[in-house]
């Protein structure tokens, strides 16, 4: 089936991020994919992307490195959203920590000058056979693997090192994580746009997004959670949000 984009937005431009671009160029070639350009966003330069951008054009499609932080990006591109963009897709960044807890939080201090927003330790019975914490419990990476999952698995329905079918979705759990009422979750959801490539959706995002800054504004509730995760794998991110502390001289 013919998937076709508008622009696909890479996030890196190290190894693997480089391996997802040859990857798409493939799908493309094979009439699996059709997109009319590639976008590398990463602060640092790279020969080998370079070369790819320069070999682009003759396959079809055109390619670009936009020199910027994965956070800076997103949330401009969110900020000049239009129906135009729909049909693009940001294809993230797995060996980075989370882009879009820190997307959010650049959101909020551009949306928000009067608020501040911070990191909270997270309490829920919920648990994955792997789950580590950080920055004070704030900060969770669950897995439904223990062991190391090779980074061209595609996370299909039967689980290639159990050798049977996957019984576990982060997809479906999301709403699970917390019985609060009082947190918000905002939930990204990560699918496969081409072999092991996954890909954001741009729609859903922009809708959750907008949804949680309404929520911030409305100040409906205590905390809020921010989830990307794919079939298999996901990481979390609890945080409130406060006045800023003023003062006058």
């Amino acid at each position: 089936m013919n998937q076709t984009y508008r622009h696909i937005y890479i996030l890196g431009t190290h190894k693997l991020s480089l391996s997802y671009a040859h990857l798409l160029a493939e799908g493309f070639k094979n009439g699996e994919l059709c997109f009319s350009k590639i976008f590398f966003i990463d602060s640092q330069q790279n020969q080998d992307v370079q070369d790819f951008i320069e070999n682009s054009v003759s396959h079809g499609y055109s390619a670009e490195h936009v020199i910027t932080t994965y956070e800076q990006f997103i949330s401009e591109y969110l900020e000049n959203f239009n129906n135009y963009h729909s049909d693009d897709a940001i294809i993230p960044d797995h060996t980075a920590p989370h882009v879009m807890l820190k997307v959010v939080f650049s959101l909020i201090e551009r949306n928000f000058k009067n608020k501040i927003a911070e990191l909270k330790p997270f309490n829920s019975t919920f648990a994955t056979p792997f789950l580590h914490k950080s920055q004070n419990d704030a900060i969770w990476a669950m897995s439904y693997a223990t062991w190391a999952c090779p980074p061209e698995c595609d996370e299909p329905k039967i689980c290639p090192h159990l050798k049977s079918e996957r019984h576990w979705d982060f997809n479906s759990i999301g709403l699970n994580l917390s019985s609060d009422p009082h947190i918000f979750l905002a939930q990204f959801s990560c699918q496969i746009i081409y072999k092991q490539v996954a890909y954001l959706a741009i729609i859903p995002l922009v809708q959750k997004i907008s949804e949680l800054i309404y929520e911030i504004q409305e100040n409906n509730y205590e905390s809020y959670l921010v989830m990307t995760h794919s079939h298999c794998h996901a990481i979390l991110g609890h945080f409130r949000v406060t006045e800023k502390n003023t003062f006058e001289c």
